[in-house]
């Protein structure tokens, strides 16, 4: 099956034969998607700008890897460019196949040429580049005391498109809402990778900050990967509202940092979940501070199998769960749960080897 982009039409082909005509021009270029391809060398970004624009708004990564031709992700589908920027969903033999020159170029330019003022996002395994967009880096790692220093021998690249998405978070904000409308209620935020996780802490940020739902509440975000605000060039990328943003600094030092200085109501972050988190989080929790945060995982079920976030619920400091319904719908609540005991007791039922919440989890949505 491959798109052919005309001036004014889209075809779809299959097996040689036009099986359909999409008469009208193409929708207006999605910006995230024309400024990540903007960062890649032109041999590349001549090819992404020829994918068609309804296809452009839906493309939530795009893979580069060597010896394979560019990909680019959808929800529910995935398409590779062959070598005059058509796309297909099979791999053809006219299609344009990466080597490592290539790759190491754009690697170099996606680090504005710069790799040492990068060394420790790439240690990390990810660089953030304009827009939030975060690109994920693939190679050989090198190690030194235990820890990884650096990332040799560039293989692949995966780019994931940052988008906003004004209102998506207007149902969760209702939830977070306690009865008098006036404070909002501490919430972990559930999902797998690419399900929308950081578009919504976003969009809960700029909501509630701005006081569109309630009372203006003062907002610190602890952006650690630059993902949720997103800075480059000294310029915030994504609209967070009037929140105070803390770049580039762990959670931790983030959490003490705003508490001390800032005066939060509210403290925002990405990615919670480690043993570490869980000590940052008691610190914080006679303070008076509200917290709004995500973790990776399926379910609520794959979450309380996760030791660090039963620890997590028993601090008390998350009083909503909100399930996020998955990558195939970015941005969509499954449901959202109201942790209603501060202790709430966890166990193993040894039989079955699930695990229960005792008087403490009930279905609000």
């Amino acid at each position: 099956m491959l798109y052919f982009p005309r001036p004014s039409h889209i075809y779809l082909i299959k097996k040689g034969e036009v099986v359909l005509k999409i008469s009208g021009r193409p929708s207006k270029q999605t910006k995230a998607f024309c400024e990540v391809a903007l960062v890649l060398n032109n041999d590349l970004s001549d090819l992404f700008f020829r994918v068609p624009d309804e296809i452009k708004e839906k493309v939530q990564e795009i893979r580069l890897r060597i010896g394979c031709p560019p990909m680019i992700c959808c929800a529910k589908e995935s398409f590779f460019l062959d070598s005059k920027g058509n796309i297909t969903d099979q791999v053809m033999s006219n299609c344009k196949c990466l080597d490592k020159e290539n790759i190491e170029e754009n690697f170099k330019r996606i680090c504005n040429y710069s790799l040492y003022s990068h060394q420790e996002e790439i240690a990390s395994g990810y660089i953030t580049i304009k827009g939030g967009c975060r690109v994920g880096v693939c190679g050989t790692a090198v190690v030194e005391n235990g820890k990884i220093s650096a990332m040799h021998n560039i293989s692949s690249l995966n780019i994931r498109i940052a988008k906003q998405s004004f209102k998506c978070a207007d149902k969760v904000l209702e939830e977070l809402l306690n009865n008098d409308q006036e404070e909002i209620l501490g919430t972990l935020i559930v999902g797998e990778p690419a399900c929308g996780k950081t578009t919504l802490l976003r969009d809960l940020a700029r909501q509630i900050s701005t006081g569109t739902k309630s009372r203006r509440k003062n907002v610190t975000i602890i952006d650690e990967r630059f993902e949720i605000a997103g800075i480059l060039e000294e310029n915030w990328q994504n609209n967070v509202g009037l929140c105070d943003i803390l770049s580039n600094i762990s959670k931790g030092a983030g959490m003490l940092r705003a508490i001390r200085s800032l005066s939060p109501e509210i403290l925002i972050c990405d990615e919670i979940g480690g043993s570490e988190d869980v000590c940052h989080v008691k610190q914080i929790l006679n303070s008076g501070v509200k917290l709004i945060s995500s973790i990776h995982s399926g379910s609520l079920e794959e979450l309380l199998n996760k030791e660090s976030a039963r620890e997590l619920l028993k601090t008390g400091a998350f009083e909503n769960i909100v399930i996020m319904r998955g990558r195939e719908t970015p941005g969509e609540v499954e449901k959202i749960y109201r942790v209603s005991d501060k202790n709430v007791e966890i166990f193993r039922n040894d039989d079955a080897n699930i695990l229960h919440v005792l008087d403490g989890i009930s279905g609000v949505s």
